[in-house]
């Protein structure tokens, strides 16, 4: 149920490595999240949600190695270090201790994660 209602905001995050739908989607997730900060902290704690994510992630990066690319790592293996450093900065961010502009923070990750993606193309 849980993956379900957030499936929303998994397919945004996990558009960033491809850079489709442009930011706009992004920048509702992160700006909900913000909105819900208390509620989204502790929902973004657990290993489920990254693995969650990672799997999303992993149908976007499989769909481009069939396209004809192959990557360096496991697209499994590459899908999770692309979550984990997404939700990595989301929970720094949400955090509040280094107050930072929701343009930002959606700029951050839709360059992190198309850059990540990249890299492990050879």
């Amino acid at each position: 149920m849980l993956r379900h209602a957030a499936a929303w905001a998994l397919e945004a995050l996990a558009d960033a490595v491809t850079g489709e739908g442009g930011t706009g989607p992004l920048r509702h997730v992160l700006e909900h999240l913000r909105q819900n900060r208390c509620a989204a902290r502790g929902r973004l704690a657990g290993e489920r949600v990254c693995r969650w994510l990672a799997e999303v992630i992993e149908v976007r990066l499989a769909t481009t190695c069939a396209q004809g690319a192959t990557t360096i790592i496991p697209v499994r293996i590459a899908a999770t270090q692309i979550a984990t450093a997404q939700l990595a900065l989301i929970r720094a961010w949400l955090s509040g201790r280094d107050p930072c502009p929701t343009d930002a923070i959606v700029d951050a990750l839709a360059r992190t994660s198309r850059a990540m993606a990249t890299a492990v193309l050879p």
